[in-house]
């Protein structure tokens, strides 16, 4: 949700904005879309105005708790330049070795 902005996002530009990849993004739109979560459309700047304000109430919440633990291995860990700071894990598993 950190990559929307008011004026709108294409589909294809959110795998290189957010760091997720392109399978991990088809998968969770067909979730959004399919509970009504998400629309793909063409929308005026009111509806994304709208949209966003509704969806950065619970992700503040959500995302407040994500600061890693000072005394935890993730504190030293390098932040990446773009999401996801945590994997996205898929049907596959949540490593590049499919674990």
């Amino acid at each position: 949700m950190r990559v929307l902005d008011e004026i709108g996002l294409r589909v294809r530009d959110l795998s290189l904005l957010s760091g997720v990849s392109k399978e991990s993004i088809a998968m969770v739109m067909g979730i959004l879309r399919k509970k009504g979560i998400a629309v793909v459309a063409s929308c005026g700047e009111d509806t994304i105005r709208s949209l966003r304000d509704v969806l950065e109430r619970p992700a503040g919440e959500l995302f407040r708790g994500l600061e890693p633990h000072p005394g935890g291995w993730r504190a030293s860990v390098r932040k990446p330049d773009t999401l996801p700071h945590y994997p996205v894990v898929l049907h596959r598993g949540g490593f590049p070795d499919g674990s």
